[in-house]
C-alpha cells in the first residue's frame, strides 16, 4: 500500500507590503493592536474561536504591543450588553479609541471543508483577514489564505484497504482539524511584511507606561469620562478587568516611555483635571 499526506495552500489576496510598511514606520513606538472577534462563514458554530485564539498565538511574537482577547472581548461584551452596540457596528476609529488600539485585525473563517470517502480524506480551512489603521480607517494589510490536509492509499489487498480506510478516519478527528488550523494561522501570520524598529522602541530594555486617570465599576461612567478626554484631545481609552472577582472599568492614557514623558502627562492631567492620577508600568 502507498500512503501520502500532502500540504496545499492557495492564497487567493494579499495585501501591498510597502503601504503596511510605510504605515508602521509612521508610529514612533510599536503599535499596539487589538484582534478582534473573528466573523464565521461556515457550520461549525465553534471554529471563528479556534482560529481566532490560534492566529493570536502566532501573532503575539511580532514587534507589535498586542491586546489580551480576554480584555478586548470584556469591553465588547460590555458595550453589546448595556449599549446594544455589536462591535461589528461601530467604526474603526470609535473601536480603536474605545480599546486604546493603534489598529485592529478583522477575521472571517471562510471556509470549512471535511472529506470522507473510503481511503481518502481530506480537511480544508480558510480565513482572511484585514488590518485596519483606526486612526485614519484605512485597511494596511489584508491577506487569505486556505490549507487543506490530504490522506489517503492505493490498497493492494483487503487487509491494506481495512488499514487505509482506519488510518484516512483518523484524518477528520479533532487532532488533525486544529494541525490544519495551525497551519492556516502560522502561514498568515508569516505572510505579513516583516518589521524591525529602532533600538529605542523596539529593545526589551525599553520600559513603558500607562496613566490611569480613574477607575469605575459602572462601565457608563467609563465611556463618559472618556468622551469628554477625547474632546480635550487626550487620547484615553477604557480597558475592562476582573479584580478578585470583581469588575473595573480603568480610564487610561498610554502607553508612555517611563520616566520624563510619563512624568510630564501625569502632571499635566493632575492640573487640568484636579485627580491624582497614577502610573502603571507595562509587564514586557
Amino acid at each position: 500500500m502507498i500512503g501520502l499526506v500532502a500540504y496545499s495552500f492557495h492564497n487567493q489576496k494579499q495585501g501591498d507590503f510597502s503601504s503596511f510598511v510605510i504605515w508602521a514606520s509612521q508610529n514612533f513606538r510599536p503599535p499596539i493592536v487589538g484582534i478582534l472577534p473573528f466573523t464565521n462563514q461556515t457550520n461549525d458554530p465553534d471554529l471563528a474561536k479556534v482560529v481566532r485564539a490560534s492566529f493570536y498565538g502566532h501573532f503575539s511574537p511580532l514587534p507589535f504591543k498586542d491586546v489580551e482577547i480576554s480584555e478586548i472581548d470584556r469591553t465588547l461584551n460590555f458595550l453589546e450588553k448595556y449599549q446594544k452596540r455589536p462591535f461589528q457596528t461601530i467604526t474603526v476609529e470609535e473601536l480603536g479609541s474605545i480599546l486604546g488600539c493603534q489598529a485592529l485585525v478583522y477575521g472571517e473563517v471562510t471556509e470549512f471543508t471535511k472529506v470522507y470517502a473510503g481511503i481518502y480524506s481530506q480537511i480544508g480551512i480558510g480565513a482572511k483577514i484585514k488590518i485596519i489603521d483606526t486612526k485614519s480607517g484605512q485597511t494596511v494589510w489584508e491577506d487569505s489564505f486556505v490549507t487543506r490536509f490530504h490522506e489517503g492509499g492505493i490498497p493492494f489487498n483487503p487487509i491494506d484497504a481495512v488499514f487505509s480506510c482506519a488510518k484516512t478516519g483518523l484524518n477528520l478527528r479533532t487532532t488533525q482539524e486544529l494541525r490544519a488550523i495551525d497551519d492556516l494561522c502560522r502561514n498568515l501570520v508569516a505572510r505579513i511584511p516583516k518589521l524591525s524598529f529602532s533600538h529605542k522602541y523596539g529593545s526589551s530594555e525599553t520600559q513603558l507606561c500607562e496613566i490611569q486617570i480613574a477607575a469605575f465599576k459602572d462601565f457608563k461612567r467609563a465611556l463618559a469620562l472618556r468622551k469628554i478626554l477625547r474632546e480635550k484631545k487626550y487620547q484615553a481609552f477604557v480597558r475592562t478587568v476582573d479584580e478578585e472577582g470583581i469588575i473595573w472599568h480603568r480610564v487610561l492614557m498610554g502607553p508612555f516611555d517611563c520616566g520624563e514623558e510619563t512624568d510630564w502627562w501625569e502632571e499635566k492631567i493632575a492640573n487640568e483635571f484636579k485627580i491624582e492620577p497614577f502610573v502603571i508600568r507595562i509587564q514586557n
